[in-house]
Protein backbone atom coordinates (compact mmCIF):
# COMPACT_ATOMS: atom_id res chain seq x y z
CA UNK A 1 0.00 0.00 0.00
CA UNK A 2 2.21 3.24 -1.06
CA UNK A 3 0.46 5.91 0.53
CA UNK A 4 3.11 8.80 -0.62
CA UNK A 5 2.72 10.16 -3.63
CA UNK A 6 5.59 11.09 -6.08
CA UNK A 7 4.19 13.19 -8.44
CA UNK A 8 2.74 16.39 -7.05
CA UNK A 9 -0.06 17.24 -8.38
CA UNK A 10 -1.53 13.45 -7.76
CA UNK A 11 -2.76 14.20 -4.08
CA UNK A 12 -4.80 11.91 -1.89
CA UNK A 13 -7.93 13.19 -3.61
CA UNK A 14 -6.38 11.96 -7.38
CA UNK A 15 -4.75 8.50 -5.25
CA UNK A 16 -8.39 7.23 -5.01
CA UNK A 17 -9.75 8.89 -8.18
CA UNK A 18 -7.25 6.53 -10.21
CA UNK A 19 -8.01 3.47 -8.01
CA UNK A 20 -11.82 4.12 -7.54
CA UNK A 21 -12.67 6.41 -10.77
CA UNK A 22 -14.75 4.47 -12.42
CA UNK A 23 -17.58 3.01 -10.06
CA UNK A 24 -17.62 6.71 -8.46
CA UNK A 25 -18.26 7.89 -12.06
CA UNK A 26 -21.39 5.71 -12.85
CA UNK A 27 -24.60 6.74 -12.15
CA UNK A 28 -26.93 5.30 -9.58
CA UNK A 29 -28.42 2.97 -12.41
CA UNK A 30 -25.35 1.46 -12.39
CA UNK A 31 -24.69 1.15 -8.74
CA UNK A 32 -25.47 -1.76 -6.40
CA UNK A 33 -28.33 -1.31 -3.94
CA UNK A 34 -25.07 -0.23 -1.16
CA UNK A 35 -24.60 2.87 -2.90
CA UNK A 36 -21.09 4.23 -2.72
CA UNK A 37 -22.73 8.01 -1.27
CA UNK A 38 -23.15 8.84 2.43
CA UNK A 39 -25.96 6.62 4.20
CA UNK A 40 -27.41 9.62 6.47
CA UNK A 41 -29.99 11.80 4.12
CA UNK A 42 -27.93 14.44 2.14
CA UNK A 43 -28.49 17.72 3.41
CA UNK A 44 -30.17 20.70 1.52
CA UNK A 45 -27.78 23.55 2.02
CA UNK A 46 -25.25 20.98 0.06
CA UNK A 47 -27.47 20.21 -3.01
CA UNK A 48 -28.01 23.98 -3.03
CA UNK A 49 -24.09 24.76 -2.96
CA UNK A 50 -23.46 22.38 -5.49
CA UNK A 51 -25.87 23.74 -7.68
CA UNK A 52 -25.13 27.37 -7.28
CA UNK A 53 -21.68 26.56 -8.78
CA UNK A 54 -22.09 24.03 -11.17
CA UNK A 55 -24.34 26.78 -12.67
CA UNK A 56 -21.87 29.30 -11.87
CA UNK A 57 -19.20 27.20 -14.11
CA UNK A 58 -21.89 26.66 -16.86
CA UNK A 59 -22.23 30.33 -17.08
CA UNK A 60 -18.69 31.34 -16.28
CA UNK A 61 -16.60 28.19 -17.71
CA UNK A 62 -13.45 30.66 -17.25
CA UNK A 63 -13.63 30.76 -13.62
CA UNK A 64 -10.95 29.75 -11.35
CA UNK A 65 -13.08 30.64 -7.94
CA UNK A 66 -16.13 28.88 -9.84
CA UNK A 67 -14.57 25.59 -10.53
CA UNK A 68 -12.72 25.22 -7.20
CA UNK A 69 -15.81 25.47 -5.35
CA UNK A 70 -17.80 23.19 -7.56
CA UNK A 71 -14.66 20.82 -7.01
CA UNK A 72 -14.73 21.47 -3.15
CA UNK A 73 -18.26 21.03 -2.93
CA UNK A 74 -17.86 17.58 -5.22
CA UNK A 75 -15.67 16.52 -2.72
CA UNK A 76 -17.79 17.21 0.52
CA UNK A 77 -20.45 15.11 -0.99
CA UNK A 78 -17.76 12.07 -1.93
CA UNK A 79 -18.13 12.65 -5.69
CA UNK A 80 -14.58 12.37 -6.14
CA UNK A 81 -14.15 11.94 -10.18
CA UNK A 82 -16.28 15.41 -10.89
CA UNK A 83 -14.55 17.03 -8.05
CA UNK A 84 -11.27 16.01 -9.75
CA UNK A 85 -12.44 16.74 -13.18
CA UNK A 86 -12.79 20.70 -11.56
CA UNK A 87 -9.13 20.66 -9.94
CA UNK A 88 -8.08 19.70 -13.40
CA UNK A 89 -9.61 22.52 -15.11
CA UNK A 90 -8.62 24.75 -12.37
CA UNK A 91 -4.93 23.90 -13.15
CA UNK A 92 -5.36 24.31 -16.57
CA UNK A 93 -7.27 27.56 -16.50
CA UNK A 94 -4.42 28.86 -13.80
CA UNK A 95 -1.55 27.63 -16.31
CA UNK A 96 0.33 25.55 -14.85
CA UNK A 97 2.68 25.17 -11.73
CA UNK A 98 3.92 28.10 -11.32
CA UNK A 99 0.62 30.26 -10.22
CA UNK A 100 -0.67 27.42 -8.36
CA UNK A 101 0.73 28.66 -4.79
CA UNK A 102 -0.67 32.11 -5.25
CA UNK A 103 -3.82 31.27 -6.37
CA UNK A 104 -3.69 28.84 -3.45
CA UNK A 105 -2.81 31.76 -0.90
CA UNK A 106 -6.03 33.81 -2.54
CA UNK A 107 -7.91 30.69 -2.07
CA UNK A 108 -6.79 30.02 1.65
CA UNK A 109 -7.55 34.15 2.26
CA UNK A 110 -11.16 34.10 1.32
CA UNK A 111 -11.70 31.14 3.29
CA UNK A 112 -10.16 32.89 6.20
CA UNK A 113 -12.54 35.91 5.70
CA UNK A 114 -15.56 33.82 5.25
CA UNK A 115 -14.57 31.64 8.58
CA UNK A 116 -14.06 35.43 10.17
CA UNK A 117 -17.66 35.45 9.58
CA UNK A 118 -18.72 32.64 10.65
CA UNK A 119 -16.66 29.99 12.60
CA UNK A 120 -18.72 26.93 11.67
CA UNK A 121 -18.99 27.62 8.18
CA UNK A 122 -17.35 24.14 6.78
CA UNK A 123 -17.48 25.15 3.01
CA UNK A 124 -15.33 27.59 3.95
CA UNK A 125 -12.88 25.04 6.26
CA UNK A 126 -12.61 22.68 2.93
CA UNK A 127 -11.94 25.30 0.92
CA UNK A 128 -9.12 25.89 3.30
CA UNK A 129 -8.20 22.63 3.50
CA UNK A 130 -7.70 22.27 -0.12
CA UNK A 131 -6.26 25.20 -1.09
CA UNK A 132 -3.93 24.74 2.19
CA UNK A 133 -2.78 21.49 0.49
CA UNK A 134 -2.31 23.34 -2.93
CA UNK A 135 -0.01 25.75 -1.18
CA UNK A 136 1.92 22.68 0.98
CA UNK A 137 0.66 23.55 4.35
CA UNK A 138 -0.60 20.08 5.17
CA UNK A 139 -0.47 20.68 8.89
CA UNK A 140 -3.35 23.44 8.04
CA UNK A 141 -5.26 21.31 5.50
CA UNK A 142 -5.51 18.57 8.23
CA UNK A 143 -6.84 21.03 11.21
CA UNK A 144 -9.45 22.52 9.04
CA UNK A 145 -10.77 19.24 7.80
CA UNK A 146 -10.84 17.96 11.82
CA UNK A 147 -13.31 20.88 12.66
CA UNK A 148 -15.29 20.31 9.70
CA UNK A 149 -14.82 16.71 11.06
CA UNK A 150 -16.29 18.03 14.34
CA UNK A 151 -19.18 20.58 12.93
CA UNK A 152 -20.09 17.43 10.73
CA UNK A 153 -19.09 14.10 12.62
CA UNK A 154 -21.91 12.37 10.50
CA UNK A 155 -19.34 12.89 6.95
CA UNK A 156 -17.50 9.81 6.35
CA UNK A 157 -15.55 11.43 3.36
CA UNK A 158 -13.88 14.13 5.95
CA UNK A 159 -12.81 11.35 7.80
CA UNK A 160 -11.87 9.38 4.70
CA UNK A 161 -9.63 12.63 3.21
CA UNK A 162 -7.83 12.91 7.32
CA UNK A 163 -6.68 9.28 7.07
CA UNK A 164 -5.20 10.02 3.76
CA UNK A 165 -3.46 12.90 4.90
CA UNK A 166 -2.07 10.83 7.51
CA UNK A 167 -1.34 8.02 5.39
CA UNK A 168 0.70 10.42 3.15
CA UNK A 169 2.78 10.96 6.18
CA UNK A 170 2.75 6.99 6.40
CA UNK A 171 0.95 7.36 9.48
CA UNK A 172 -0.83 3.96 9.14
CA UNK A 173 -2.15 3.76 12.17
CA UNK A 174 -3.99 7.51 12.53
CA UNK A 175 -4.90 6.64 9.14
CA UNK A 176 -6.77 3.33 9.69
CA UNK A 177 -8.28 5.45 12.76
CA UNK A 178 -9.85 8.02 10.67
CA UNK A 179 -11.13 5.15 8.63
CA UNK A 180 -12.48 3.12 10.60
CA UNK A 181 -14.72 6.42 12.23
CA UNK A 182 -15.73 6.66 8.97
CA UNK A 183 -17.26 3.15 8.39
CA UNK A 184 -18.66 3.74 11.69
CA UNK A 185 -20.80 6.63 10.57
CA UNK A 186 -21.59 4.93 6.97
CA UNK A 187 -20.92 1.03 7.42
CA UNK A 188 -21.68 0.70 3.58
CA UNK A 189 -19.27 3.22 2.33
CA UNK A 190 -17.44 0.41 0.31
CA UNK A 191 -14.53 3.39 -0.52
CA UNK A 192 -13.42 3.30 3.04
CA UNK A 193 -13.82 -0.73 3.72
CA UNK A 194 -11.73 -1.26 0.85
CA UNK A 195 -8.71 1.61 2.08
CA UNK A 196 -8.91 -0.40 5.13
CA UNK A 197 -8.05 -3.71 3.57
CA UNK A 198 -5.18 -2.08 1.69
CA UNK A 199 -4.16 -0.63 4.88
CA UNK A 200 -4.34 -4.20 7.07
CA UNK A 201 -2.72 -5.58 4.70
CA UNK A 202 0.37 -3.59 4.52
CA UNK A 203 -0.06 -3.77 8.48
CA UNK A 204 -0.17 -7.50 8.07
CA UNK A 205 -3.71 -8.28 9.69
CA UNK A 206 -5.08 -10.67 7.39
CA UNK A 207 -8.21 -11.22 9.34
CA UNK A 208 -8.97 -7.79 9.32
CA UNK A 209 -7.69 -6.99 6.02
CA UNK A 210 -10.36 -9.73 4.91
CA UNK A 211 -13.19 -8.43 6.56
CA UNK A 212 -13.13 -5.05 5.19
CA UNK A 213 -12.50 -6.50 1.38
CA UNK A 214 -15.39 -8.55 1.50
CA UNK A 215 -16.98 -5.44 2.73
CA UNK A 216 -15.90 -3.64 0.59
CA UNK A 217 -16.73 -5.84 -2.38
CA UNK A 218 -20.29 -6.49 -1.64
CA UNK A 219 -20.52 -3.04 -4.16
CA UNK A 220 -20.16 -5.19 -7.28
CA UNK A 221 -19.26 -2.47 -9.25
CA UNK A 222 -15.95 -1.65 -7.21
CA UNK A 223 -15.36 -5.16 -7.05
CA UNK A 224 -15.25 -5.51 -10.85
CA UNK A 225 -13.45 -2.28 -11.15
CA UNK A 226 -10.41 -3.27 -8.87
CA UNK A 227 -10.12 -6.88 -10.41
CA UNK A 228 -9.73 -5.38 -13.95
CA UNK A 229 -6.92 -3.15 -12.72
CA UNK A 230 -5.48 -6.34 -11.59
CA UNK A 231 -5.53 -7.63 -14.82
CA UNK A 232 -3.61 -4.46 -16.13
Amino acid sequence: MHFRSSVPLATWFAIVVRVLALCLALGPALLSPRSLALSSPVRRDWVQIVARYRDEVSRNPSSVDAHFRLAVAYAHEGKLLDGWEHLKQVDHLLGGERRRAPAARAFMNEAYAALARDPSDVFALYRLAFAAYFAGRKDLAMGSLRRAAALEPDNPWTMGYLGFLHGERDEVDRAIAWWERGVRVDPKNAVLHYLLGLAYTRKGDVKRAAMHFALAYRDRTLYEYVKGQRRL
